[in-house]
C-alpha cells in the first residue's frame, strides 16, 4: 500500500502511478480530474482510506511540530505509519525527511518510473 501527495504528480506521471496501483490518501485530493481519468481511478482497483480520531490528532500534533506541512501531508504520514506495509511517494524534501525521523519508507516520484 503507498501513500501519495498527489499534488506533486503530473498528469502523465498519475497514469503511471494509477497503473502501479498507488492508494491516494483522500479522494478530495483528485478534484480536478478529467471524466476518463476518474474511470481510470474507479476501474483501478485503488481505494481511499479515512483516519480515525485518535490517527487525526496524531497527524494535527505532527503539524503543530513541523509547521511547514500541509494537513493532508501530516494525515500521509500518519497513514503510512500506521500501515506496517505502506511507503510514503512524494517529490516534498521536508515530507520525506520527517518521514525518515519517524522510520517510514518514502521514496521520490522518480522512484515509480
Amino acid at each position: 500500500m503507498w501513500f501519495v501527495d498527489w499534488r506533486i504528480l503530473a498528469q502523465a506521471e498519475l497514469i503511471l502511478a494509477l497503473n502501479a496501483g498507488i492508494v491516494p490518501a483522500r479522494a478530495h485530493e483528485i478534484l480536478d480530474f478529467t471524466p476518463q481519468e476518474s474511470a481510470l481511478l474507479d476501474g483501478s482497483g485503488t481505494a481511499t482510506c479515512n483516519l480515525p480520531p485518535t490517527q487525526a490528532g496524531q497527524a494535527f500534533n505532527i503539524k503543530k511540530r513541523h509547521g511547514l506541512l500541509s494537513a493532508n501531508d501530516c494525515f500521509c504520514l500518519v497513514s503510512a505509519q500506521v500501515h506496517s506495509e505502506a511507503f510514503l511517494l512524494t517529490g516534498d524534501r521536508l515530507l520525506r525527511r520527517v518521514a525518515e525521523i519517524k522510520g517510514i519508507t518514502s521514496h521520490g516520484v522518480l522512484w515509480v518510473l
